[in-house]
């Protein structure tokens, strides 16, 4: 194994059994290994896409200047959103140092021992250890509980963390469905699927499940609307579906009835009825109420990076998180969108704020923070990634790279659903898995390109 692959897999490990902040880190120390290395043989590049963040970088400068002068909150800002886009430019620089392969394959069999510690974890917090008893058990919700507390692998914390294990186990069976490595072995493959499937459904993390079914769904309808293929997954999607929908309170399916009626009242924010509506939306739809309803430079150019709801900001303030190490100033916007909706006063009360009531999400954060520039930049940069990626897939490829290409794919539809439920784009555990793999991809398309 060369030094490039074992750094790159060296992060993947860090970032399954490091604390968040420490995680925060990771990507900075991987650019410090590799420049410790080649800073005076190589020199960095990046993807053509990469401009579009260079953009945003813009337009959080001219929010700064012209309408909320936090700098700190600024730094910070940017220190946690780049992370992510320093990976996908060190894996662009040197992907033919890369073996995708092998991290693949490591990455996939680590992820195996994470389901069979997850599974102990709920075994023995429910007193089940009958693993058919088990699965039968967790289709009923108010049975079984929500194991999302306990189902937390390598990272022994209740929790987030368990969103973060269903997601990097989706990015798993992903790599197991499409890798050429794994089409080979029709046994090992169908199992390690299975063993997948039955970790994201133990840990009962209903927008994790939700957006792997989503993603699924649109991946097959988009590039096999023609051939059989596609009625095999409807056809399991008649399966799945009950099973899914048994899993979850009947309320959550309650929900887009409420939000629905409550759209067509938008024009004051005294109709929300804050004790139906999931304060993750309510937030959503407050932030769209205030950009057009508000003075032209937070329309614009937003409220500043770091300053509204992006992970950056959350982490400054100690009402929200535990967090001594510093404290952050923010605008008007903060206090009166975020911060009624999710602080620690409220959190004394268990079971009252999970996922569906946090009030923030990647796509949410950029369109206050960046304003409507902003966000039709981010906009822009998926849309370019995706277009690029169905393009190559589309052309007489191996199948080595064809494989790597349909996981990016695959996983691109993931990441932008995701990024609507959380502030994944800012954490490490998510986007260095990610942009490891769409780095590698993007250079390898514009070798061959050329």
């Amino acid at each position: 194994m060369n030094y490039i692959t074992f750094s790159f897999l060296l992060i993947f490990i860090l970032t399954y059994f490091s604390p968040r902040v420490m995680t925060q880190f990771t990507p900075y120390f991987l650019l410090l290994l590799i420049f410790h290395r080649f800073s005076n043989k190589r020199y960095l590049s990046a993807p053509e896409e990469i401009k579009y963040i260079f953009y945003l970088f813009i337009v959080s400068l001219l929010s700064l200047f012209l309408n909320n002068f936090y700098p700190l909150n600024f730094i910070i800002g940017w220190y946690t959103l780049l992370s992510g886009f320093i990976i996908l430019i060190l894996a662009y620089s040197f992907y033919r140092e890369i073996d995708i392969y092998k991290i693949s394959k490591i990455y996939v069999y680590i992820s195996v021992v994470e389901v069979f510690l997850g599974i102990f974890q709920v075994m023995k917090v429910t007193n089940t250890y009958n693993i058919i008893n088990l699965i039968i058990q967790s289709f009923s919700f108010h049975q079984f509980g929500s194991s999302g507390d306990v189902f937390t692998g390598s990272y022994f914390s209740p929790g987030k963390t368990s969103n973060i294990l269903g997601i990097r186990l989706v990015f798993a069976l992903f790599l197991v469905i499409c890798l050429e490595f794994f089409l080979k072995k029709k046994f090992i493959k169908n199992s390690l699927i299975f063993l997948f499937l039955l970790g994201i459904h133990i840990s009962q993390n209903f927008h994790v499940t939700l957006a792997f079914i989503l993603s699924l769904f649109l991946y097959l309808t988009y590039f096999y609307l023609k051939t059989k293929n596609l009625k095999l997954f409807i056809i399991l999607i008649i399966i799945y579906t009950p099973i899914v929908i048994s899993i979850f309170e009947s309320s959550l399916f309650e929900y887009p009835q409420i939000i629905f009626s409550h759209i067509n009242k938008i024009q004051s924010l005294n109709y929300f009825e804050y004790n139906q509506t999931p304060k993750k939306i309510l937030a959503f739809l407050e932030t769209i109420y205030h950009i057009f309803n508000t003075h032209i430079l937070n329309s614009i150019i937003g409220i500043g990076i770091g300053n509204f709801s992006s992970y950056a900001a959350l982490t400054g303030n100690w009402g929200i998180m535990e967090n001594k190490l510093y404290q952050l100033d923010y605008p008007k916007e903060f206090w009166t969108i975020i911060y009624p909706k999710w602080n620690l006063i409220l959190l004394q009360h268990p079971y009252k704020d999970g996922m569906a009531n946090q009030p923030w999400s990647s796509f949410q954060s950029i369109l206050g923070e960046f304003g409507l520039i902003g966000f039709s930049i981010f906009i822009v940069f998926w849309k370019k990634i995706f277009g690029k990626m169905n393009r190559f897939f589309r052309m007489e490829l191996n199948e080595s790279i064809k494989s790597i290409i349909k996981f990016c794919l695959l996983s691109t539809i993931f990441m932008i659903i995701i990024l609507l439920l959380d502030n994944y784009l800012e954490d490490p555990r998510i986007t260095v898995i990610y942009f490891t793999y769409l780095g590698y991809s993007l250079a390898y398309i514009k070798n061959f390109n050329t």
